[in-house]
């Protein structure tokens, strides 16, 4: 409860829970490697038998209830608790069980089937004792299952000798007694930890290799004894010794923590597709766009037509499909080589022809309404050559945007591009309507007028239609 709160309104509690067991007797506070930790046993009853004491991390039962206040109180009026009388509908969030089913605690030791309860805890040094009507009972703390951290667990096992961290690629790491290790048991770590990647970009590249990966994730290591105070170079090594004889492969995680999905690094053959014949503007700044398959392959992807770089930008995105560029200008007409590379490998794909720059004869309609998405002909000679990514905008004399950005899209030998809805109160306005690429380059097309939306009257009379006939509303 917030120190404040005069009225309970931010009371929250919990009960603690661990494998069904809610009968608390017991706990005590400890310290780890680790963090902080409650330890808490439980007797147990007609369905649970025997007893079990369970361990808690405190700084996760602090952001249960942090998250519980902000829920509660925070965003909220808040509420008193359902046991004081008379009180508004308590929240929800605010009695809840604290138990596994939020990975926040975790069986330490479980006595099931004894006729006696665990009554008492006490804490002295490293050792935990617990006490039952008959005995006591004692549990060293450096078991090595309270590790739950390779890192801690390799570094205790440095001092004590006595833990070690068994991974694999089928089963989550855990930190297991040195003298328990299975026989058959081969990824086991005493001095450092296995990696652990979380992220891997790109994710597939050409055949031909040559892609730069870059691997985001964890690795652990403790440094070894030295005799003599000196700077060393570091070097990691990474041996996987099973490549299987596809296109794909596991990359990571090594012996480390099983990653759902898997991370995968795949290799693949881009191709651009043949039948495709771009024509761009000689004045260039347009975007090109390519077709064809895994174009989003590769670390470093470049495109030349004639020998010039035509740009990949932010404005570019490229997909599995689509590969998008800034076309240069060029110094003559016609058909230009086209060159595109995916790390070490290089593709010649279909050539690019350049043509005079467009020339916009006119617009139609020239009456726009304040929703928008009226369809805008453009018409003219060599439109084509603007590129794609084209929008539409009307600004009024000074440069302020009227409206929002249209879309645009060839049809046939005209431009189609539909209006924006109008940024603006005061209306009907008339401002300059201008075709828009991804790089801000712009065409002017003509004077557009933005006018309130229309709206259709009441009808006071009926009429009878033969089927199939056209009504015209104006």
């Amino acid at each position: 409860m917030c120190a404040n709160d005069t009225y309970f309104r931010s009371y929250t509690e919990a009960r603690l829970e661990c494998k069904g067991y809610t009968n608390l007797t017991s706990a005590v506070t400890m310290d780890t490697a680790d963090g902080h930790f409650l330890l808490a046993t439980f007797d147990g009853d007609d369905r649970h038998l025997g007893s079990v004491l369970c361990m808690y991390n405190v700084a996760n039962i602090d952001a249960f209830f942090e998250e519980q206040h902000r829920k509660c109180f925070r965003d909220a009026v808040g509420s008193t608790p359902d046991w004081i009388q008379g009180t508004e509908e308590a929240c929800t969030e605010k009695m809840i069980l604290f138990n596994e089913h939020f990975n926040r605690s975790r069986p330490v030791y479980k006595m099931a089937g004894t006729p006696t309860e665990i009554r008492g805890l006490t804490l002295s040094s490293d050792i935990l004792y617990f006490y039952q009507e008959t005995k006591v009972t004692t549990l060293f703390l450096d078991d090595c299952s309270l590790h739950t951290k390779c890192q801690t667990c390799v570094t205790y096992n440095l001092a004590r000798e006595s833990c070690a961290w068994l991974a694999g690629t089928d089963i989550p790491g855990r930190c297991v007694s040195r003298s328990a290790v299975p026989g058959n048991a081969t990824h086991i770590f005493e001095d450092h930890c296995p990696p652990v990647t979380s992220n891997l970009s790109p994710d597939r590249g050409p055949l031909e290799g040559g892609t730069r990966l870059t691997i985001q994730g964890e690795l652990v290591c403790i440094t070894p004894e030295v005799l003599v105070a000196s700077s060393m170079s570091v070097s990691v090594h990474v041996n996987h010794t099973e490549m299987p004889n596809n296109d794909r492969f596991r990359l990571a995680p090594i012996y480390g923590e099983t990653l759902d999905p898997a991370i995968m690094f795949q290799y693949v053959a881009p191709s651009l597709d043949p039948d495709q014949r771009p024509h761009v503007r000689i004045s260039g700044d347009t975007q090109l766009t390519l077709s064809g398959r895994f174009l989003d392959a590769g670390s470093v992807r470049s495109v030349h037509i004639g020998g010039h770089t035509c740009s990949i930008g932010d404005q570019d995105v490229a997909t599995p499909d689509i590969l998008k560029c800034r076309t240069p200008g060029q110094a003559t007409l016609g058909e230009h080589n086209l060159t595109v590379t995916f790390d070490r490998l290089n593709l010649t794909g279909p050539p690019v022809t350049y043509i005079p720059d467009p020339v916009i004869a006119e617009i139609h309609p020239t009456i726009a309404f304040a929703s928008g998405g009226i369809p805008v002909t453009v018409s003219g000679q060599r439109l084509v050559g603007l590129g794609a990514g084209l929008g539409l905008v009307v600004n009024n004399a000074s440069g302020q945007k009227l409206t929002t950005t249209g879309k645009c899209a060839h049809t046939d030998s005209v431009l189609v591009c539909h209006t924006g809805s109008a940024g603006v109160d005061r209306l009907p306005v008339t401002g300059n309507a201008f075709l828009m690429n991804p790089y801000a380059a712009k065409n002017y097309l003509g004077v557009i007028t933005i006018r309130t939306d229309p709206e259709l009257g009441h009808v006071n009379y009926s009429l009878s239609i033969m089927k199939d006939t056209d009504i015209e509303i104006k």
